[in-house]
């Protein structure tokens, strides 16, 4: 079976989690022998129907605010706190889930450079 990991920091967007999910329907409709694992920031991802050997990780809610800075969205931490928290849990499921293809939906870098980690790790 192969593995592929889909990033997507995404802090609300239907459009974000369409797009991804449209994308692993198609990857999966076409390989019987792929699984695709979603990691995000969705707060509404669980409202989406998740196709066989598809599955995600939520990462913790950030929101965006009017002035295009994030915020911790629920959790009582700090900005830096809950981001340490997210690129901790995207670095734990690359080591776990060992993808053979990474997408990054947009922004490989943004939210305060979450993905480095993982980006590091996989280049060592």
């Amino acid at each position: 079976m192969k593995h592929i990991l889909i990033y997507s920091h995404d802090t609300f967007g239907f459009g974000n989690i369409r797009r991804v999910l449209a994308i692993a329907t198609h990857l999966v409709d076409a390989d019987p022998n792929l699984s695709v694992l979603l990691l995000s920031g969705s707060p509404v991802l669980h409202a989406f129907r998740i196709p066989p050997r598809v599955d995600y990780v939520k990462l913790r809610c950030l929101a965006r605010t009017a002035d295009g800075q994030y915020r911790v969205k629920f959790l009582d931490l700090g900005y830096e706190e809950t981001v340490r928290l997210r690129a901790n849990l995207i670095l734990s499921t690359v080591v776990d889930f060992k993808p053979d293809l990474i997408l990054v939906d947009k922004k490989p870098l943004d939210l305060s450079n979450e993905l480095a980690p993982t980006l590091g790790h996989l280049l060592c």
